[in-house]
C-alpha cells in the first residue's frame, strides 16, 4: 500500500488557511458588491471552489489510494527538499534545467520526484513547488491554495455570463459552480487544473 500524502497537518493547517482565505474574500466582496451586485455570490462561489478542491483530494487518497493529484504533490515535496539539501540545483530544475546531473542530486532523503523526464508535467510540479512553501507541505492546504487561485478565472467567466444572460445570474450561477463542482473541472493539483485554468485567464483577458 502507498503511503499516505495526508498527516496530523492536513487536519490542523486547513480550516486556518480557509478562514484566512475567506477573509480576503470577504473584503473583496464588501470593496465591489455597491459596484456590482454580483459580488453577493462571490464567497458562495469560492465556498464551492474549496469544497470541491478537497473533494477531490479526498477521493484520489481514500478511494483510488493515489493518483496524478498525489503524484504532482509527492514531485513538489521532492522539490522542497531538494532545495534545502542544494539551493543551487533546485533553482537550476526550476529554470527547466531538467539533466542528469541534476536529477543525480536526488537521494532517499530527498525522494525522486515524477515526471522529470516530461518537461510538460514537471511544469506542474514547478509550480505547484512554490505553493509548498506557503502550505508547509500540507497536501490540503496546498490543494486549498490553488483552488483559491484558480477561483479568479471562474469568477471572470461566471461575470462575463451574467453580462451575456442578464437577468439569470443564479441560473448561471447553478451551472457555473456547482457544474463545476460536480466535474472536478480545474480542481486539485492536477495538469488540467493549470491548463484550464491558465488558457481560461488568458482568454478572459482577451475578451
Amino acid at each position: 500500500m502507498k503511503e499516505s500524502v495526508l498527516s496530523i497537518w492536513d487536519l490542523i493547517l486547513p480550516p486556518i488557511y480557509i478562514l484566512i482565505i475567506f477573509i480576503i474574500g470577504h473584503l473583496v466582496q464588501v470593496k465591489f458588491i455597491k459596484e456590482n451586485h454580483i459580488y453577493r455570490y462571490f464567497k458562495f462561489g469560492l465556498l464551492a471552489k474549496i469544497i470541491g478542491s478537497i473533494s477531490l483530494c479526498l477521493i484520489y487518497t481514500l478511494y483510488y489510494n493515489g493518483g496524478d493529484t498525489t503524484a504532482f504533490f509527492n514531485g513538489s515535496v521532492t522539490m522542497v527538499k531538494l532545495y534545502a539539501k542544494s539551493p543551487d540545483t533546485f533553482f537550476s530544475i526550476m529554470t527547466d534545467h531538467l539533466t542528469k546531473e541534476n536529477y543525480s542530486e536526488f537521494d532517499n532523503d530527498t525522494g525522486w520526484p515524477f515526471y522529470y523526464r516530461e518537461s510538460g508535467s514537471f511544469t506542474v510540479i514547478r509550480f505547484t513547488t512554490v505553493i509548498q512553501f506557503l502550505s508547509f507541505n500540507s497536501y490540503l492546504v496546498s490543494s486549498i491554495i490553488l483552488a483559491a487561485i484558480s477561483y479568479s478565472g471562474i469568477w471572470k467567466l461566471f461575470r462575463l455570463f451574467c453580462e451575456i444572460f442578464s437577468g439569470y445570474a443564479q441560473t448561471v450561477l447553478l451551472f457555473n459552480f456547482i457544474g463545476s463542482f460536480g466535474t472536478f473541472l480545474g480542481l486539485g493539483n492536477t495538469k488540467r487544473y493549470l491548463y484550464f485554468n491558465g488558457c481560461l485567464l488568458v482568454y478572459l483577458q482577451l475578451l
